[in-house]
């Protein structure tokens, strides 16, 4: 990027998990609405306002929830990851 001057954007990951579900429901979901982030890496809730304005209200302090079914899957012979 630098090489060719372009610029960077930045992009917070776990906002881009609630925009995608947000994007599928074409903008029907009503505010204020909770997301409940839960992947490999992070299992969060939040309170999204009008405007996208999130409140982070909780997270969990070790592993994911996510984390818990990729493993459960592979061990069940699932490929990755483990399940929605």
């Amino acid at each position: 990027m630098l090489a060719r001057k372009l610029p960077l954007i930045g992009v917070n990951h776990i906002e881009g998990h609630i925009h995608s579900v947000w994007l599928e429901a074409r903008g029907t979901v009503e505010f204020p609405a909770l997301a409940l982030v839960v992947s490999g890496g992070h299992t969060h809730l939040f309170e999204m306002r009008e405007g996208f304005h999130y409140r982070l209200l909780g997270k969990t302090r070790d592993d994911a929830a996510g984390e818990a079914f990729d493993k459960v899957g592979k061990l069940l012979g699932f490929g990755y990851p483990g399940g929605r």
